[in-house]
């Protein structure tokens, strides 16, 4: 498995052992695009390397290494297509191969089969570059749309194309280059996909999905697939929110015996009487477990479930019904999960990291006040590196900070040199300083001043009290709402998570 972070390197997984073989090298370019590949380029194309065959991440087990040898093709944000190649817990990556054309820009979509790899853009190109010929050739251009998607049928000689847009989708044959048909519609198209070798489900953005043959004839709806049909599908978005807004009065007025009379399906009575029942007793529950079953709205959703989980009596984290939403590393949760979470997420990272240049790692064993975990990271520095003697040096510094007294004159000359560092621009170097002498608060403020308003949240969720965290987050909600901002909907979600209710309905009615 690919992991494809936005700005940053990406990793690769095995999923057999759920260990990391590799995290590609921080100085390889930002990679945009990525797609699995069964062409390998090392034999049969001419390709120049950037960079030698390397090792995975060393003690993996033996019994669980994958034999298989996979390739991927990915291109970079300055239109560079690169070739991957995994086998066993080795990885030779780095070779760039390009069409005799140069280089391919504002590429959105990629996908390939047998000898062509076919390229969507930004500005309605679609081409196909023949690795056998080296020829890019262009199939079609619709200036102004942008390709969302392409994939190739299933099926080995099956060249037929999926080429999706937003409000427009085209199957061409790949093989002579042909437009083979298309479906055109005035709502967007939210997804689609092969399903098999002649049929495509399409999902729009009135919440339907249907399944076309290859003449856009329908096959079947949404209605059809589903069984039970829990909210009666061919209704419009607009019906939909009404049903939502139905059910929500019914909670609100404690009538829920009433939804029977009110819905035309069975099926969703009979469920929402037994979770109502049995799960969800009391009305913030309810009407988070409405918003998730009935997803129309992203916002709503997430303020339902995060109350619901601030609400919770059962403080026991596997138990609450809503967590999961959330995300394992979300800001909105309490404090003793949240840092549990993340000095796990730490260690693994430690045990993965690939050369002590990274300094993230290290940072933030320093921030959460694991200092010897970052005392152990920096003593196991390579002599080689060019760290080296700065990391020992930092070692030192954070031995004696942590046995030296509270109140000593050392720590009075740490906070004038953390300073100075911040005011001349090194303002992590400033932060780790502050923190190695426990002047949080200091470091949480000036962070937010020079606009690290995220990293000052998690150091105030590692490491202050509840109260002083409250305080740092407060101050982030008023900068999300400033009018230069205007990010409302986040300031709403960090003040429920500090309690600050009548703030919150002052956002909501405004």
């Amino acid at each position: 498995m690919v992991i494809l972070f936005k700005e940053h390197p990406f990793e690769i997984w095995d999923l057999k052992s759920f260990s990391l073989i590799k995290k590609i090298s921080r100085k390889s370019p930002i990679i945009t695009i990525l797609e699995w590949c069964p062409h390998d380029f090392n034999k049969k194309t001419e390709v120049k390397s950037v960079a030698k065959e390397s090792d995975a991440t060393d003690g993996q087990n033996s019994e669980n290494i994958n034999t298989e040898k996979e390739n991927i093709i990915c291109i970079d944000d300055s239109g560079l297509m690169y070739s991957f190649c995994v086998e066993t817990n080795h990885i030779k990556d780095g070779a760039i191969v390009l069409p005799e054309d140069g280089e391919l820009m504002n590429v959105s979509s990629i996908d390939l089969k047998k000898d062509f790899i076919v390229c969507g853009d930004l500005d309605g190109n679609l081409s196909r570059w023949n690795l056998r010929t080296r020829f890019l050739k262009s199939i079609c251009y619709k200036r102004g749309l942008e390709i969302k998607k392409v994939k190739f049928a299933p099926g080995k000689e099956n060249m037929l194309l999926l080429v999706q847009y937003n409000e427009l989708i085209q199957i061409y044959d790949i093989n002579n280059l042909d437009l083979f048909s298309e479906f055109k519609l005035k709502s967007k198209i939210l997804d689609s996909n092969w399903c098999s070798s002649d049929r495509l489900f399409i999902q729009f953005s009135d919440f339907s999905l249907k399944i076309f043959d290859v003449n856009f004839n329908i096959n079947f709806d949404y209605g059809q697939l589903m069984a039970p049909n829990l909210f009666n599908l061919e209704q419009k978005e607009t019906n939909l929110f009404k049903l939502k807004t139905l059910i929500f009065d019914r909670l609100n007025q404690n009538k829920i015996n009433e939804l029977s009379q009110d819905l035309t399906s069975p099926e969703l009575v009979k469920i929402l009487g037994q979770n109502f029942q049995n799960t969800y007793k009391n009305s913030i529950d309810r009407f988070a477990y409405v918003s998730l079953l009935i997803n129309l709205n992203g916002f709503e959703t997430k303020f339902w479930t995060l109350f619901s989980y601030l609400t919770e009596t059962d403080k026991i984290s596997n138990k609450r019904k809503f967590r999961p939403v959330l995300g394992h590393n979300s800001l909105m949760v309490n404090s003793s999960e949240f840092c549990a979470k993340e000095i796990d997420m730490l260690n693994l990272y430690r045990d993965k990291i690939e050369d002590q240049q990274n300094n993230s790692v290290l940072r933030d064993f320093i921030l959460s006040n694991q200092l010897d975990s970052a005392f152990n990271f920096l003593m196991e520095s390579d002599p080689i590196s060019e760290s080296y003697t700065n990391n020992l040096v930092k070692a030192c510094l954070i031995a004696s900070v942590k046995n030296s007294d509270e109140n000593s004159q050392a720590k009075t000359s740490i906070k004038l040199v953390a300073t100075s560092l911040i005011a001349n621009g090194k303002i992590y170097d400033g932060v780790e300083l502050l923190c190695l002498i426990g002047l949080i608060f200091d470091a949480c403020r000036y962070l937010q001043d020079n606009n690290e308003w995220e990293k000052a949240a998690w150091l105030a969720k590692m490491r202050l009290s509840e109260n002083e965290q409250q305080e740092i987050i407060k101050r982030w909600s008023e900068y999300l709402i400033s009018n230069t901002i205007n990010r409302k909907e986040s300031a709403i979600f960090l003040l429920l998570s500090c309690n600050s209710y009548w703030k919150v309905l002052d956002l909501l009615t405004d």
